[in-house]
């Protein structure tokens, strides 16, 4: 029962209600929205095959939804020439959607998002896929609302409505979604390509690409299905299509809206099974679950012969799985190379059981790459031996870090580097850096291995590493203190336990890490020391919005004193230890700080462009207290806590999208020293990107 006594307009699954009205319903829960700015801008009545169409938004913004309005006639007119389904209402609200352009809500109500029109021009055309997505979703839901689908009903029709939304995408002018990837294979190197090419987490990623296994569900159509992150309906579909080709594909989708009876056209297990001639029991249990891992990888190329300028090959493939399951259903795989004319030619393995053979007639060039699954239509955990000729590494140039120092402590820094992940898999990662310093440049090299897994939207990661460090250090830093000059050649190691889900703005979580350094006086050198550091943070959200944030920080120094280079000294000032205390003053054999900040986000769903390139979506505000010194032993700082040094200060938070796929958080920090023993209360100024800690 729904009473309504509101000054706002209220809007039950995309119906308006008066005030006072009283509503009485049974069985799904319908959404309700309720806002100032839903205000009625278009209202138009079916005709033909098209549905009643009205979208609710701010007063006066008649372009967006003029744009909505064309964007679900074309949806109408696809699904009418495709399936025949005509009519239908539609209704789209102006919601405030923090990680998606649309969302449908019911059977007739999406919620539209304002960055559904803040896009690059180049890929308005897939962004606005979304909503024609959404709009054939919709339709699709209350074409079949009356056929007795049961469990099968969501699944089904989202993956009806990506076939039709795929179509959609293609027949626009415009990059296809391979052309997209292989033009951005080239700059695959760059990290936050890379990352959008590998693991890409934005809205309308599976479209954009057309990667169905993407895991971001960009038009959830319940309540559960939002809280999910694994695909449902286009999985299935594309494995039907694999198994059943295009032509018995669609005539098992038309079947669902021809003229047969109820039952018939609700059969669509049994219907699928007959088209494919053999059952698909376990076909439906394997696809409908969790995406099973597998890795394909090419075991051996058999050259068969040689004529006018072509060679005859035999690829043997092997499929690597824990889930039998796979090659029990068959899970095809293509494999293409470059035909004698220079034309790409295939050959598909139909997928049964771990071995698979195929033949194929290629150009006898030197370099004649032959690979496997070119669409990515198969789920693989590391793309690493699906090509021959192959590298053996993914390589990433992601090492850099330039640091300037706006307080005048010559703590001023820039490190460039690679990080090679061998057999692509990136789990292992060695990484190569040069860095200069005011006081010190040289290079290092390192080795990380990260694992943890995933556990109800909850990742729990950890590393392992170890490096080396080869360095000329000079003077130049320290304040009125005695700096060291020399060569320092060392090992480092550390191992870190994390639990956070995002640098940009965790909420909720905890990072432990350790690290060690370890010099011997290695290759004639004079430095002997054992450097320790360690720190512990935790995030966790007070209320919605409300962020506290605390971190501890320990550090130690054996060896001789004048075996210990003041490079690696602990400094009590910065933004990494106590802000507010300017830093290269105070330095010491040990270190202990406490750190807190509150986090209060003050501005939320924010579409400010930024040059076109990059909207401003969220600001934050920080207030944040440290305490700590240094000192000779940790025990000997504790007991004198009395003497600690204490900075307190304020910052804001920039939370920007760039490009509408990567996002970045901007930090400026002002702190002043607030102890007793203060002699210099000037504001320290921090500039960085994402969250402190």
């Amino acid at each position: 029962e729904v009473r309504v006594h509101a000054p706002l307009p209220v809007l039950l699954d995309g119906d308006p209600l008066p005030s006072g009205a009283t509503l009485h319903r049974t069985g799904e829960a319908l959404p309700l929205c309720a806002g100032e700015g839903l205000d009625e801008l278009i209202a138009l009545p079916a005709r033909g095959s098209l549905p009643a169409v009205a979208v609710y938004g701010e007063a006066g913004d008649l372009e967006r939804a003029e744009v909505l309005v064309r964007l679900a006639h074309s949806a109408a007119e696809l699904l009418h020439a495709t399936l025949g389904v005509e009519g239908g209402r539609l209704r789209f609200v102006s919601a405030p959607l923090r990680d998606r352009f649309v969302q449908v809500a019911g059977d007739r109500t999406i919620l539209y998002s304002d960055r559904l029109f803040h896009v690059l021009f180049l890929l308005r055309r897939f962004h606005e896929g979304e909503a024609v997505r959404a709009a054939i979703l919709a339709l699709v839901r209350q074409a079949l609302r009356d056929l007795p689908l049961g469990a099968d009903r969501d699944w089904i029709c989202e993956g009806v409505a990506w076939l039709l939304s795929r179509e959609w995408v293609r027949a626009r002018k415009g990059l296809e979604a391979r052309q997209l990837r292989t033009g951005l294979e080239w700059l695959s190197f760059i990290p936050s390509i890379d990352r959008v090419l590998r693991a890409p987490r934005f809205a309308g990623s599976d479209l954009f690409y057309g990667h169905f296994y993407e895991p971001a569900v960009a038009v959830p159509d319940g309540f559960s299905r939002a809280l999910s992150r694994r695909a449902r309906g286009r999985v299935p579909m594309e494995k039907l299509r694999d198994r059943l080709g295009e032509e018995r594909l669609w005539q098992l989708v038309r079947g669902l809206f021809g003229p047969g009876s109820r039952a018939e056209r609700a059969a669509f297990r049994e219907r699928a099974a007959r088209l494919a001639g053999e059952p698909l029991d376990l076909f439906f249990e394997l696809w409908l679950g969790p995406t099973p891992p597998q890795n394909l990888r090419v075991r051996n190329v058999e050259v068969l012969d040689r004529a006018e300028g072509a060679r005859r090959v035999r690829v043997h493939l092997r499929r690597d799985t824990d889930d039998g399951r796979i090659g029990a259903v068959g899970d095809p795989v293509d494999v293409e190379g470059t035909g004698p004319g220079g034309a790409p030619v295939r050959a598909r393995w139909d997928g049964r059981g771990d071995d698979g053979v195929v033949e194929m007639r290629l150009e006898d060039a030197l370099w004649s790459p032959i690979r496997v699954d070119p669409e990515r239509r198969i789920f693989q955990t590391i793309y690493a031996d699906d090509q021959v000729p192959h590298l053996p590494f993914r390589v990433l140039l992601n090492r850099f870090r330039a640091r300037v120092d706006l307080n005048r402590g010559n703590r001023n820094e820039v490190a460039v580097g690679l990080t090679l992940h061998p057999r692509f898999d990136y789990a292992h990662a060695v990484t190569l850096d040069a860095f200069y310093e005011q006081d010190e440049h040289g290079i290092a090299a390192s080795y990380r291995y990260g694992f943890g897994h995933v556990l109800d939207e909850r990742r729990y990661g950890a590393s392992v590493g170890f490096g080396l460090n080869a360095a000329s250090l000079g003077e130049g830093v320290l304040i009125d203190l005695p700096e060291t000059e020399g060569e320092l050649f060392s090992l480092n190691a550390g191992v870190g336990f994390d639990t956070r889900r995002s640098r940009l703005n965790p909420t909720w979580g905890l990072a432990l890490r350790g690290g060690l350094e370890w010099a011997d006086r290695w290759f004639d050198t004079r430095f002997r020391f054992t450097r320790l550091r360690a720190s512990l943070s935790l995030v966790f959200s007070i209320v919605r919005g409300t962020t506290l944030g605390a971190e501890l920080e320990v550090g130690q120094l054996e060896g001789n004193d004048d075996e210990i280079p003041s490079q690696r000294l602990f400094d009590a000032g910065g933004e990494s230890t106590i802000r507010g205390v300017r830093t290269s003053r105070f330095t010491g054999r040990a270190l202990f700080a406490v750190r807190g900040e509150l986090r209060h986000m003050v501005v939320e769903d924010l579409d400010v462009p930024l040059l076109w390139l990059a909207w401003l979506r969220k600001v934050q505000v920080v207030a944040f207290l440290d305490a700590g010194d240094v000192g000779r032993r940790v025990e000997d700082i504790l007991r004198s806590d009395p003497l600690w040094k204490w900075g307190a200060g304020g910052g804001v938070r920039f939370f920007v999208d760039v490009f509408g796929v990567t996002n970045v958080t901007l930090r400026f920090d002002v702190a002043v020293r607030i102890d007793q023993e203060a002699e210099d209360r000037e504001p320290q100024f921090y500039l960085g990107a994402n969250q402190s800690f």
